[in-house]
């Protein structure tokens, strides 16, 4: 019995050493197979990865390039504006901020030159009236209380237009200043 006993447990536990080798054998395998997963989704994340840091990267510089180019046009223009020539105007192509801002200094641009028109129909104006003036001055002599009243008349015209010219300067740097100041904000974005 006790033979039979050591016998039964000398089977049993080749037995087990058997199942033992049969799992160790298994183990092995899924662990194979789970390093060969990892090592292939590994490999799938560094696809995936680099494939979202060249579009990122695509992205970025088509949308630098979509800020930079209105920008270099609207400060082309603006350097024509400083210089004095007005004749310049930005072709509005978009709905967005730089269009909005292109229609903008365009709307200014339009503005200073009717102001400017203004200005110089009234110097032209004011020339022609000094000169008509000069001419009744040389044919009516005799009425100089009325010459000294009208020559009074033009100075206060001439103040009032140089009021006007002033007043003109004024908002076109109040203009220009809000241009930069749009520019510095339209830069920072």
């Amino acid at each position: 019995s006790l033979h039979s006993s050591e016998v039964s447990v000398n089977e049993s536990i080749k037995i087990i050493d058997a199942l033992l080798t049969q799992a160790d054998g298994k183990l092995a395998d899924i662990q194979k197979k789970v390093f060969d997963n990892v090592d292939q989704g590994q490999v799938s994340t560094s696809v995936i990865l680099l494939i979202v840091i060249i579009a990122a990267v695509a992205i970025a510089v088509t949308t630098i390039r979509a800020m930079i180019v209105p920008l270099r046009r609207i400060n082309t223009v603006l350097s024509y504006i400083a210089e004095g020539d007005l004749s310049r105007q930005l072709h509005v192509d978009s709905n967005d901020e730089y269009g909005e801002l292109s229609t903008n200094l365009n709307y200014v641009v339009d503005h200073l030159k009717g102001l400017i028109a203004d200005i110089s129909q009234n110097a032209h104006s004011l020339n022609s009236a000094a000169t008509d003036s000069s001419h009744e001055i040389k044919m009516v002599s005799d009425l100089i209380n009325k010459q000294q009243y009208t020559v009074e008349q033009m100075r206060n015209i001439t103040t009032e237009l140089n009021h006007n010219a002033d007043e003109v300067l004024t908002k076109s740097t109040h203009a220009e200043q809000q241009m930069t100041e749009a520019l510095e904000q339209s830069d920072e974005l």
